[in-house]
């Protein structure tokens, strides 16, 4: 493995250690391409590394795929960490400042689908605040179609359907 290649996938984990919540493949690549640090498919190419390396888990949802570092690649983290530029951690926590909001909202909703051999599909939607499940629905729908505007609108009316349904059960 080339220095350079061992440099991309360490400021990829101290990226997503200082990260709070899991970070999404796009937001990885935006920090990495916007940072000018390499181009889109190095980068993807040492995210896939870091994968099977068992050094990043994977989380899919609603065709988003999120990832936080493992406790291997913290301690690859810990043994390489000077790797990492002082300039480069003072950009990732700019991003992570200036994403905060957008990162938090990918972790923290989940909304997918899966078809039913019963014909239709199933939506299971869930909202998470700081790993505790705040709510979580499954809905049958009759197309895909319906499924997948259900999981987009998910993302957006989260917080109004739950208190639409709070509102029914308790008020």
């Amino acid at each position: 493995m080339s220095d350079i290649s061992l440099t991309y996938k360490i400021i990829i984990l101290e990226l997503l250690s200082r990260a709070e919540d899991p970070l999404s493949n796009g937001q990885i690549t935006d920090f990495i391409t916007e940072s000018g640090i390499t181009d889109y498919f190095t980068a993807q190419e040492a995210i896939g590394s870091l994968t099977d390396a068992d050094m990043l888990e994977v989380i899919h949802s609603n065709n988003n795929t999120l990832y936080r570092t493992t406790d291997v690649a913290k301690e690859t983290l810990r043994l390489y960490q000077e790797k990492v530029s002082p300039n480069i951690k003072d950009e990732i926590l700019s991003f992570l400042s200036k994403n905060s909001l957008t990162i938090k909202q990918n972790s923290s909703l989940f909304a997918d689908y899966e078809h039913l051999s019963s014909g239709g599909c199933l939506c299971d939607l869930r909202m998470v605040d700081d790993d505790v499940l705040i709510t979580e629905l499954k809905l049958h729908v009759t197309s895909e179609e319906a499924a997948k505007t259900v999981c987009t609108n998910w993302k957006v009316r989260c917080e109004e359907v739950y208190e639409a349904v709070m509102d029914r059960l308790i008020g």
